[in-house]
C-alpha cells in the first residue's frame, strides 16, 4: 500500500474516531429501517450489532460529550461541529435508504402489474407420502401418475409417454452440498431403476449431470458425486456409488460439469468436439435480465455426443436429435440465503456457468434469470422433488449465513417423507414452499418467514422471481402457473 493510500485509511479512521456519532446515527438508522414494524427482529444478530455499537458509543462518547458541553464553552463549540455534520450525513443516509426503498417497491409493482396469469393454464402435482425415497414409494408415484393420465414410459402403443426406451435422460441433480443439502441418493437410485424398467426394455443411456460451478460448496470446491455423508439411508451411499451399481448391465453414468465449466467452446455443429460451455449474446426483451447464455456440451462415458440445448448429435448425418433426449430435473427443496427457495427452477443454477459470465446469472435470479435460462436451453420433461428431509432453521436472511441455506445439515433437518412430481417446475415451487417449507418454520415457531412466502412480491423475494420466470416462461411456449385455483394436486 502506497503513502497515498495510508494517509487516505489514516483520514478516514481518525475522522470516525473524532466523530463516533456518525456510528451510532448509522446503527440508530439501520436498527429502524431494519425492525420496521415487527419487533421480532430485535433478536436478529445484525440488530444486535447495532444496539451493541450505540450502546458502546453513548457509554465511552456521548455522555463524555455532554459532560464537556456542560462544563465550558469550548466543549459546547466542539460538541455542536460533530454533531452537525453527523446530523447532515445521517440524514442523507437515510433519505437514501427510504428512496431506495420506494423505488423498489415502484418498480416491483410495475413489474408485476405486467404480468398476465392466464387462465387456461392448468397444472398438475402429484405426491406420494410417507416414503424415505426408495423404490416402492417412486412407483407409487409412477402409478398414481398413471392413474391420471400422466404416462412414464413412451411405447409403440403409447406415444405419449415421457420415457422412451432408446432415450438420452438426463438427470439434473443438486450436488453442490453434502448431507441434507443435496438430492437424495436413495430418490436418485429408484428413479434410474424406473427408467430402466421401461416395459419394452431400456437399451438408452443415463446421466446424472449439475454444474456446481467449482465454488461454494461444503468444501468451497463446487459440486461433488463422491460425497462422504449424503442424503440417504446409508449415509456413505454417494451419486457416484449408486451409479457404480449399474455400470456393468446399462450405460449410466454421471457427469460433473464443474470440470469443464472454465472452457468456452463452440457447438458440434462448427466442428468443435471440445467439453465445456457454449455462450452466446441474448436479444430482445430478456436481455434486460441476462445478457448472456451459457449451456453445457460434453461428450458422455458411453460415446454420445449431447449439447444440452440443442439435443444429441449425429456425426454422421450432421444434425441434432432433440426428440430422444429427456430430462428429469431432481431438486432438493430447501430454504436459500440470498433467494429465499431452492427449488426445481432454482435447480437450473446448476446449467449455467457463471465462471464464464462473472456471475451474472447468479446475481440476476432475482430479477428472473432462471426463467430466461430454462427458456433459452431446455424445459425439463418432468420434475421430481426430493422433500425427504426439510431444513429447520430459518429465516435465512436475518441469519446471513448459508448455514441456514443452501446448506441443510444432518442436525439441522427433520423428516418429511414425501416426494412430488410435476410437469410444472413453477406450480411445483409455489406450492411446496407455501405447504411445506412454510408450514415446517411455523410448525417450529418461527414468525418472520416472508422470503419463504410466494405470494410476497417485494422486489428480489422468492414470490417476485418465481412470478417473473413463470411469465418468461409462458411467452416462451411453456405452460406454468402459480394460481392456486389451476393447479390440481392429486396424493396417495
Amino acid at each position: 500500500m502506497g503513502k497515498k493510500e495510508n494517509n487516505k485509511r489514516s483520514y478516514l479512521v481518525n475522522f470516525l474516531k473524532k466523530n463516533k456519532f456518525i456510528i451510532f446515527f448509522s446503527s440508530f438508522l439501520w436498527f429502524i429501517y431494519r425492525t420496521g414494524t415487527k419487533p421480532s427482529r430485535i433478536s436478529y444478530p445484525c440488530q444486535q450489532t447495532a444496539l451493541a455499537n450505540m450502546g458502546a458509543i453513548l457509554k465511552f462518547s456521548a455522555i463524555p460529550s455532554i459532560g464537556t458541553l456542560l462544563l465550558g464553552s469550548k466543549g459546547k463549540k466542539e460538541f455542536k461541529k460533530s454533531f452537525k455534520s453527523i446530523l447532515v450525513i445521517s440524514l442523507l443516509f437515510l433519505i437514501i435508504l427510504l428512496s431506495y426503498e420506494i423505488y423498489k417497491n415502484y418498480e416491483s409493482k410495475k413489474i408485476i402489474q405486467n404480468i398476465v396469469f392466464p387462465e387456461d393454464i392448468h397444472s398438475t402435482i402429484f405426491i406420494v407420502k410417507d416414503t424415505d425415497g426408495t423404490y416402492q414409494g417412486v412407483k407409487k408415484l409412477l402409478d398414481l401418475m398413471e392413474r391420471n393420465d400422466l404416462k412414464f414410459y413412451k411405447t409403440t402403443s403409447d406415444k405419449e409417454g415421457l420415457i422412451g426406451k432408446k432415450d438420452v435422460v438426463l438427470i439434473k441433480v443438486n450436488s453442490q452440498w453434502d448431507e441434507r443439502g443435496g438430492t437424495n441418493t436413495d430418490l436418485v437410485n429408484s428413479v434410474i431403476k424406473l427408467i430402466i424398467n421401461h416395459p419394452e426394455g431400456f437399451s438408452g443411456e443415463i446421466v446424472i449431470v449439475d454444474n456446481g460451478q467449482a465454488q461454494f460448496g461444503s468444501k468451497m470446491t463446487g459440486g461433488s458425486f463422491d460425497w462422504e455423508n449424503n442424503n440417504a439411508i446409508n449415509k456413505s451411499q454417494s451419486i457416484q456409488k449408486v451409479v457404480d451399481m449399474y455400470k456393468d448391465r446399462y450405460k449410466v453414468s454421471t457427469y460433473l460439469w464443474d470440470n469443464i465449466t472454465f472452457n468456452e467452446v463452440n457447438e458440434y455443429s462448427e466442428n468443435d468436439f471440445d467439453d465445456g460451455f457454449v455462450l452466446y449474446n441474448l436479444k430482445g426483451e430478456n436481455s434486460n435480465i441476462l445478457n448472456t447464455i451459457t449451456y453445457p456440451k460434453f461428450k458422455t462415458k458411453y460415446g454420445s455426443y449431447i449439447s444440452f440445448k440443442r439435443g444429441i448429435w449425429d456425426n454422421k448425418t450432421k444434425t441434432y436429435d432433440n426428440e430422444n433426449i429427456k430430462m428429469i430435473n431432481m431438486p432438493v427443496l430447501k430454504p436459500h440465503l440470498i433467494y429465499g427457495v431452492t427449488g426445481a427452477v432454482k435447480n437450473y443454477m446448476g446449467t449455467p456457468s457463471v465462471k464464464l459470465t462473472k456471475n451474472e446469472v447468479h446475481n440476476n435470479v432475482g430479477k428472473g434469470a432462471m426463467g430466461v435460462q430454462i427458456s433459452e436451453t431446455r424445459f425439463s420433461t418432468l420434475n421430481i422433488m426430493d422433500s425427504i428431509w426439510v431444513s429447520t432453521v430459518y429465516p435465512c436472511r436475518s441469519l446471513s449465513t448459508w448455514w441456514c441455506g443452501p446448506t441443510v445439515y444432518y442436525n439441522d433437518s427433520i423428516p418429511n417423507n414425501m416426494i412430488l412430481a410435476s410437469t410444472d417446475p413453477v406450480a411445483l415451487d409455489y406450492w411446496a414452499s407455501k405447504n411445506i417449507l412454510m408450514r415446517t418454520a411455523e410448525n417450529l415457531g418461527h414468525k418472520d418467514i416472508e422470503e419463504l412466502n410466494p405470494d410476497i412480491i417485494k422486489k428480489g423475494n422468492f414470490g417476485y422471481w418465481l412470478r417473473i420466470s413463470m411469465d418468461i416462461l409462458n411467452k416462451a411456449g411453456y405452460n406454468t402457473t402459480i394460481k392456486e385455483d389451476n393447479i390440481k394436486i392429486i396424493n396417495t
